[in-house]
């Protein structure tokens, strides 16, 4: 007998050994292919309400509408940045704010510039704004208190509530630098 026959002999025997054993019930069978299931953060959802709080109106680079009030976005692994100026922009002078999501990276909020690594899930780039500031950056977890924060329209202030119960939020006022 070869060592290659004896080989897969021995081999054989273990396998059946081992699916015996107890101890191996929770493991996977080594014979057959392994199953990964798919990463949970790849299917999470996230809000993002944006308010404003200028009397211009906003406007999302990916988005037709301007955002007079409030603006809650939906975002997940796939959503794209983009970038929220105040229209019209070269009226106003007050640049643009750029907003990068990365689902790959821990959640939370960061400013920084866009030539520095990104640390959080989102993060906000001021490198070409000249007047526009995040006035309110929060973070709304589910079963936190609903959350009160404030818009205006027409020179005037306004007040709406935010409250997810199965998703967790990012909150945002924008305002001019005064």
């Amino acid at each position: 007998m070869s060592s290659r026959t004896r080989s897969f002999f021995v081999t054989d025997r273990f396998l059946r050994n081992w699916r015996r054993d107890p101890r191996h019930k929770d493991e996977p069978d080594p014979e057959r292919p392994v199953v990964i299931p798919p990463v949970q953060r790849f299917k999470e959802k996230a809000h993002l309400v944006i308010c404003n709080i200028i009397d211009n109106d906003l406007h999302i680079s990916t988005d037709r509408f301007p955002l007079r009030q409030v603006r809650d976005l939906t975002i997940d692994y796939s959503t794209a940045s983009f970038t929220l100026e105040a229209t019209p922009n070269w009226r106003t002078g007050l640049g643009e704010l750029r907003f990068d999501i990365n689902f790959a990276l821990p959640h939370g909020i960061e400013t920084s510039s866009g030539s520095l690594t990104q640390q959080k899930l989102l993060r906000i780039n001021p490198d070409h704004s000249t007047g526009l500031v995040v006035k309110l950056a929060k973070i709304w977890n589910p079963g936190d208190p609903p959350l009160e924060v404030g818009y205006r329209v027409n020179n005037e202030d306004h007040k709406t509530i935010v409250s997810y119960p199965d998703s967790m939020a990012y909150v945002f006022q924008i305002d001019k630098n005064k």
